[in-house]
């Protein structure tokens, strides 16, 4: 079993479709608040509160000191946190070690956060010129993409954590496209190229909005986990969640949307030895079958539930033009 994973713009892609990745949202060593006076922090990002219909959100603009980071991918130890995911990506601003890569953070106060990413220098190494990228685990948030595949700019948007701050007014992608198009007319400037893409929220979850293809994707995994383990686990949930992830590839980026399906589900071998012992305790016959069982007994907190995180759907989003998507196999794997 892997424990780590090295990536690399030639396997990035390859270890997406097989393993489920879970970034934080926001790398150690990362200022999301710049103190008064701190020069290194005002050179390490812009963050301006907005106004108007956009008011209780911030513009964010994370700049060079701190877009590259050096990450470990390791396997996930406990299964019961982050969503299940094979694999955490885990940044570090100050580490030494690791594989060089831009990571766009998210701020936890409602923001656009933002990033670009320079054009390749020749000659250049990994650290100053890193070949791999990944943003923070969506939740609910919107992704903009605009410039070039050679100069991108990407854009972090969602509403505040933990219920501080504002909510959107409307569609949430909507408000947030809109938000981008206006960032400019507001003074804050760098903002003013085309949305290219937007990986709507839809795209990858459910949302109480509804609508999108996250929940015809989630039902057909679903489907597929239902009749591949009929007589094997009994599949009580699956819940869709996102990662975007990029590479360059020679001067210009690729970025994909990995859609992660989080697995609830019960052996039928736990099942029956705790209904069968049941059965033997309370002298009852003992030809006991699943069969018997009401939806309610598998409530039963004496029988556990296993949680897993595979990858279902990874599709290039940006650059644009016919997107590149591919449905993976690995719901037949429940038990690796």
């Amino acid at each position: 079993m892997r424990t780590e994973l090295d990536l690399t713009p030639a396997n990035i892609l390859t270890f997406a479709q097989k393993y489920s990745f879970y970034p934080p949202d926001q790398a150690i060593g990362y200022q999301s608040a710049i103190a008064p006076g701190n020069a290194h922090g005002r050179q390490a990002q812009t963050s301006t509160t907005l106004t108007g219909r956009f008011q209780g959100f911030r513009h964010t603009v994370v700049n060079d000191q701190q877009k590259v980071v050096r990450i470990e991918v390791k396997r996930q130890t406990d299964p019961m946190r982050n969503r299940a995911a094979d694999f955490l990506i885990e940044p570090s601003l100050t580490a030494a070690t690791g594989t060089p890569a831009y990571f766009l953070p998210w701020d936890s106060r409602g923001a656009a956060v933002e990033m670009t990413i320079p054009r390749f220098a020749p000659g250049g190494n990994a650290t100053t010129n890193p070949p791999i990228f990944f943003t923070a685990v969506l939740s609910g948030c919107s992704i903009v993409f605009k410039g070039t595949p050679d100069k991108p700019t990407i854009f972090h948007c969602g509403t505040a954590g933990g219920g501080a701050g504002a909510d959107t007014q409307g569609d949430s992608n909507q408000f947030f496209r809109s938000m981008l198009r206006n960032i400019r007319s507001q003074g804050l400037g760098r903002s003013n190229r085309a949305v290219s893409t937007q990986v709507l929220s839809t795209d990858y979850m459910h949302t109480r909005a509804g609508g999108g293809v996250a929940p015809g994707h989630e039902a057909a995994f679903k489907t597929k986990l239902e009749t591949h383990y009929k007589d094997d686990l009994i599949i009580e949930n699956v819940n869709m969640w996102g990662c975007i992830f990029g590479f360059r590839n020679g001067v210009n980026w690729e970025f994909y949307l990995q859609e992660n399906a989080t697995i609830s589900f019960r052996k039928v071998a736990d099942v029956i030895q705790h209904f069968a012992g049941l059965a033997m305790a309370q002298k009852k016959p003992t030809s006991w079958d699943i069969s018997m069982l009401r939806p309610a007994d598998l409530n039963d907190p004496k029988i556990p539930t296993v949680l897993r995180a595979r990858p279902a759907v990874v599709t290039r989003v940006f650059p644009g033009g016919a997107a590149v998507a591919t449905v993976t196999s690995r719901w037949k794997t429940l038990h690796g």
